[in-house]
């Protein structure tokens, strides 16, 4: 099924725009959704951070393993980051929700295995704004081009992260 069409075969990008919204919006932090995957299991995911296209988060298994922390009844690998795509699992239903104390130890355990030190109630600060460097030759613009591209990037990383720690 294409969700960016209407019944009428039409491309629709106001309405799949419109659910796709909806579905962000569902999907908060602390949810665990329940899904089938392309071999038709069903899988449980807990949702650590998205942004209405891309939900970051750990899958539930019914067994330990290696460094795993018990949540939900059941056991999460902070070493096992998964991304899912919300248009993947058009068929999603919310489980249920993780406590805040589940919730806080799972996103510890994530940023101890990332290597961040969490200090409880201590904020971190953004760096100043660098000054943005004009261009003079087409070699010139490629360089601030990726600089540029560096630092979306570079913000974009520490953003997830103090989701993923906070």
């Amino acid at each position: 099924m294409n969700d960016f069409k209407n019944p009428e075969g039409y491309a629709d990008p106001t309405a799949y725009h419109a659910i796709k919204n909806i579905q962000g919006e569902e999907m908060e932090r602390g949810a665990v959704i329940k899904y089938s995957d392309s071999r038709g299991c069903d899988v449980l995911f807990v949702v650590l951070g998205g942004d209405g296209e891309v939900a970051t988060g750990l899958q539930l298994f019914p067994t330990a393993r290696r460094d795993a922390v018990q949540v939900y009844g059941m056991f999460a690998s902070p070493s096992r980051i998964r991304f899912i795509y919300y248009n993947n699992i058009p068929d999603y239903q919310i489980d249920g929700y993780l406590s805040d104390s589940d919730l806080k130890a799972l996103l510890a355990a994530v940023g101890a295995y990332l290597g961040f030190e969490v200090v409880a109630g201590e904020e971190t600060t953004a760096e100043a704004p660098k000054p943005v460097k004009t261009a003079t030759t087409a070699s010139d613009a490629r360089i601030v081009e990726l600089e540029t591209e560096a630092r979306i990037y570079k913000g974009l990383y520490e953003a997830l992260l103090a989701k993923v720690t906070a």
